[in-house]
């Protein structure tokens, strides 16, 4: 079975450009994907907290907004409140 006739003009047009030595841009071809470097997870142990259920409610919609404004989940917040109770107790 031959090939159709766009395919051969696609195939000797490829040579020449190859044989030309450019360097073609294909504005139709697939981005190369960038590999992002994630960092480490931060290692974590569980501890236990008790809430009164007012405060839970209130984090947990928190937890729910940061994480689509800023991806910050449940444990990062944590931290970062943690944080700000250590440098007001000046512990760090």
């Amino acid at each position: 079975m031959s090939q159709p006739d766009w395919l051969n003009q696609e195939d000797k047009r490829a040579g020449r450009l190859s044989a030309s030595g450019k360097v073609v841009s294909n504005p139709a071809a697939p981005k190369p994907r960038a590999r992002d470097q994630k960092p480490q997870p931060i290692e974590r142990s569980l501890k236990g907290f008790r809430l009164r259920v007012d405060y839970q409610q209130i984090f947990d919609s928190l937890v729910a907004e940061q994480k689509h404004i800023t991806g910050s989940k449940g444990p990062d917040l944590i931290e970062e409140a943690l944080l700000l109770l250590f440098k007001k107790y000046k512990k760090l």
